[in-house]
């Protein structure tokens, strides 16, 4: 599942709010998703009972069998409905809310050698990244085997107008990067690591500095940028596909 994450040029999110803002019929992005060769997709509902999710991703899973479909928090219903969902994606604050119930069994799942459920955490700075990238949380313990870890936010996004974290600053991407950068160069870690996303009000310009080959050729690794609205315009996607050199 690393591999599925690691290859491909952006990993887009389904936000039904954009689009519902933006009047968008939810299952138009992905028959453009999967027209670019994209293999998954996450699913972005606030507000909506775990009911009503998983009547979405249901309904998202029938129109689009062949695309892996990832929960966005919704642990319980993601964890419990193995034949819909394909990963789960979890901020910090939900992160640390889960049960001790839901913390073991997410822990079992990531820990299966089968490896067939991809998991991945929102992290805000060096400390929440390195201890992802390490298996650690201060709230959790070890023991986590994360399939990427989100780093965020790169720069100001209006998905979460009363967000708390603020924009790293190049300062703190380098730090980060050059961690990052080490942990890849360790041949006995690089497998146990988790891919790098970045998160945080990407678009096209504001991706293209990190999904260049100059970026590869000086970090030795490529990070995959995680889009809302600019995954809704296939000028945008085309315009990361080509950067990216794919």
């Amino acid at each position: 599942m690393k591999d599925a994450v690691r290859s491909s040029f952006v990993y887009p999110i389904l936000d039904r709010d954009v689009c519902l803002k933006r009047g968008v019929d939810i299952l138009s992005p992905p028959l453009l998703w999967r027209s670019l060769g994209l293999r998954y997709f996450q699913l972005r509902a606030k507000g909506i009972s775990p009911e009503e999710y998983l009547e979405l991703a249901q309904t998202l899973k029938n129109s689009f069998p062949e695309l892996l479909l990832l929960a966005n928090d919704f642990a319980r219903t993601a964890l419990a409905n193995r034949d819909v969902f394909a990963g789960l994606h979890l901020g910090q604050e939900d992160f640390a809310a889960l049960s001790p119930e839901l913390s073991a069994a997410l822990r079992d799942i990531q820990n299966d050698p089968r490896g067939n459920f991809i998991t991945g955490i929102s992290t805000h700075d060096f400390n929440q990244f390195s201890s992802a990238a390490t298996g650690r949380t201060a709230s959790k313990g070890s023991g986590y085997s994360w399939t990427y870890a989100a780093l965020g936010p790169i720069a100001p996004t209006a998905s979460k107008p009363g967000g708390t974290d603020p924009v790293l600053t190049p300062e703190k991407r380098e730090e980060i990067f050059q961690y990052y950068a080490k942990l890849e160069a360790d041949t006995s870690k690089a497998r146990d690591i988790p891919v790098m996303v970045l998160i945080g009000g990407l678009d096209e310009v504001a991706a293209y500095p990190y999904i260049t080959k100059e970026f590869k050729n000086q970090y030795g690794f490529s990070p995959v940028p995680a889009m809302i609205a600019a995954s809704l315009s296939e000028a945008s996607l085309r315009k990361i596909l080509d950067a990216a050199g794919k």
